[in-house]
């Protein structure tokens, strides 16, 4: 009895379309995806972790670069600072160097400082900034997601000094 049991039940399972399965597997690695940078975007927020002031550029920058701490990363398109296609929360990257920067919102990108247009501050929920950076080449512009109004303040000074053009309006 007990065999015809197991036989019965493994019949059952194995009688039901595939498809359920690849559909029920591709929702669970959805929601998985989905979930775990939205935990570690909202343990950001609530932690205060990007609100401590972190960088120290008045010192000068050293050879491995200064890192900025990041709320979320967006890849924009240059028209428009509201239209973005891509979102980081998990693995936002910028990196101030004394030549370039370095960002990522999927893949890590350099650009020399020669290469940025303009740089804007754009209020957003508060207590977020975002930080959006124009480049003379290509339709994609860099925004950053920051807490922290000191460590926006000497980002601006340092890019100004550096002669990228800070949009004076937003700042």
């Amino acid at each position: 009895m007990k065999g015809n049991l197991m036989e019965v039940c493994m019949q059952e399972l194995l009688s039901f379309n595939p498809l359920l399965y690849i559909i029920a597997i591709i929702i669970f690695l959805g929601l998985l995806i989905g979930f775990i940078p939205l935990v570690l975007f909202i343990w950001r927020m609530v932690s205060g972790y990007s609100k401590k002031p972190a960088l120290q550029l008045s010192a000068g920058i050293p050879i491995e670069g200064v890192r900025v701490p990041l709320i979320a990363s967006k890849l924009g398109i240059k028209q428009s600072a509201s239209i973005t296609f891509a979102q980081n929360n998990l693995t936002p990257l910028l990196v101030i160097y004394a030549d370039r920067i370095t960002y990522r919102v999927f893949f890590k990108r350099e650009k020399y400082y020669n290469q940025i247009d303009s740089v804007a501050v754009y209020p957003h929920l508060r207590p977020w900034t975002r930080l959006r950076f124009v480049f003379k080449e290509g339709t994609w512009s860099f925004i950053a997601y920051m807490a922290n109004q000191q460590d926006l303040d000497q980002i601006m000074r340092f890019l100004e000094s550096k002669g990228v053009r800070v949009d004076a309006g937003t700042w």
